[in-house]
Parts: C-alpha cells; structure tokens; sequence
C-alpha cells in the first residue's frame, strides 16, 4: 500500500481492520481517524489488502468505506483464484 501511495503520489491513511489476527468485525475507526477522513468524504479512495485469499476481509472493507466514500474500489497484490471477490484492482492471480 505505501509503495502504491508513493508510486501515485497520493496521500495514505492506514485503518486498522484484521478479521483473523485481531478478531476484528469491522474496521476500526476512532473519532480522530472520523475527523481526519471527514475531508475526503468526496475524495476517490481505495480499500486495499496485499493477499487476499477468501475475500472476506477485502469485502466487508471495502463495502464499509463505500458508506464514507461513495467512490472506493478495491486492490490487492495478490488474489487466490478462489476467491470470493474480484477486485477492482488485482497485480496477480494466485492459482493454488
């Protein structure tokens, strides 16, 4: 993610979402990270996950940025071919 911001010359914002390390349901927002954001409301944004295997946490994500920012799409470095979703944006297919 901090390779793609760099390489658009784009800002970056990190939110913390992990459904399988963390246990997480949603993404975490705190009243600053809300405060912060509120600036882009109108803002193209995307949801990006480096591998992305099932497609849950990518999914669940992106359609919970969608309520903030109409705009976003999806990335990922890496997509299994399994997978549930099909992101906007995918560098490779994984085929295992």
């Amino acid at each position: 993610g901090l390779l793609l911001a760099e390489f658009l010359g784009l800002p970056l914002y990190f939110v913390r979402f992990s459904m399988f390390k963390r246990r997480d349901e949603a993404p975490i927002l705190s009243l600053s990270d809300e405060a912060w954001l509120a600036a882009w409301r109108e803002a193209r944004v995307l949801a990006f996950d480096e591998d992305v295997a099932k497609g849950t946490t990518l999914s669940i994500f992106t359609q919970s940025m969608k309520k903030l920012f109409p705009g976003t799409k999806s990335a990922c470095v890496i997509r299994h071919a399994g997978s549930s979703i099909k992101p906007d944006f995918s560098a490779r297919i994984w085929w295992d």
